[in-house]
């Protein structure tokens, strides 16, 4: 059986694919303890800069978009097969720290929407250019509240304004 449930997430999957499984299922479970254990000003602090609520996407160009589609896949499949709850905003955390590594623009939106039923629900969604990299289903009900832009936007801003 556990077999089963192994060869299920990691079919399809080179070797590289695999130990990019395992760090990503590795990187769930941090995020996860850190969401729990810390203060939220900490995490924002890695989250990247904070702009309030502004609406951005940057602009990325294929190869980077193809990169992120493919990233977020992987977390959202890691993700299903988590003992521990690895939501919208665990995997954005993920997402977050794997773009800053492969030196890929994002946006990263946490929202609020009004539900009758349950009050106030959240959300986090992580974008590079037009690609929802995670967490991008339901976005349009959601009202942006704080954005987090990639520190690699900043530099790029700022090297362009050096010019």
């Amino acid at each position: 059986m556990v077999n089963d449930v192994h060869s299920d997430l990691f079919a399809g999957l080179g070797p590289r694919g695999i130990i990019a499984t395992m760090v990503i299922l590795f990187l769930l479970g941090w995020a996860r303890l850190v969401i729990l254990l810390l203060p939220f000003r900490w995490l924002a602090v890695f989250l990247g800069i904070s702009r309030r609520n502004v609406q951005f996407t940057p602009l990325v160009v294929q190869c980077q978009r193809q990169q992120a589609r493919k990233l977020g896949v992987l977390i959202r499949r890691v993700a299903e097969w988590t003992p521990w709850q690895s939501k919208c905003l665990v995997q954005a955390v993920v997402a977050t720290l794997f773009l800053r590594l492969l030196r890929i623009p994002y946006v990263l939106h946490l929202g609020v929407a009004k539900d009758d039923r349950k009050g106030l629900r959240a959300h986090a969604w992580i974008k590079a250019g037009s690609c929802a990299v995670t967490g991008g289903e339901g976005v349009p009900e959601f009202t942006v509240v704080s954005t987090f832009l990639s520190p690699l936007l900043i530099e790029l801003d700022l090297t362009l304004a050096g010019d």
